[in-house]
């Protein structure tokens, strides 16, 4: 089993979900999101962000917008 970078974490839940939020990568270790994502827009992931409202609070989210290839 071959361990996987933050990268590819991050990509795998935005293929599955469409979204990843601060918290989420948080709970996850992974502590630069926005570092990661800034990567993926330019590769051409179109990520948009802003503040949303959860049961728990407010939480920075990381919508996907658009993507030109699925890239792993």
């Amino acid at each position: 089993m071959t361990n996987q970078s933050q990268k590819e974490i991050i990509i795998n839940h935005l293929n599955k979900y469409g979204y990843v939020s601060r918290n989420w990568a948080l709970r996850n270790y992974i502590s630069r999101l926005g570092a990661i994502t800034c990567d993926l827009n330019k590769e051409g992931w179109i990520l948009k962000g802003s503040y949303e409202k959860t049961d728990f609070g407010q939480d920075f989210i990381y919508r996907v917008k658009k993507q030109d290839t699925l890239k792993i």
